[in-house]
């Protein structure tokens, strides 16, 4: 599952010119995706026990333990993950306009 997840990141990074990609691997067999775009940050959580959360960490709110999307599937959490980080690039694109 690690091997999946490093190469979503690896999918992310190479797609975005302005979009920092941060993949971590835990001894547990855990593993996360931080994402910052558009002033933005995303991230996608995975734990053996718990499976996936995808979730926009705003302002103020600090570590959450729950996740605003989860999935027992790597796949339906790596599309969320996309959909949230070209969502940020289309309304930081706006906003400059």
């Amino acid at each position: 599952m690690l091997d999946n997840i490093r190469a979503l990141a690896d999918q992310i990074r190479a797609s975005t010119s302005d979009t920092e990609v941060d993949f971590t691997a835990f001894p547990s067999g855990s593993a996360m995706i931080d994402v910052r775009r558009g002033g933005r940050l995303f991230v996608l959580a995975y734990s053996p026990e718990r499976h996936f959360g995808v979730d926009e960490v705003l302002d103020g709110e600090g570590f959450q333990i729950s996740y605003r999307f989860t999935s027992e599937c790597f796949e339906p959490a790596a599309e969320r993950l996309r959909e949230l980080v070209a969502g940020a690039a289309i309304s930081h694109e706006a906003a400059r306009r």
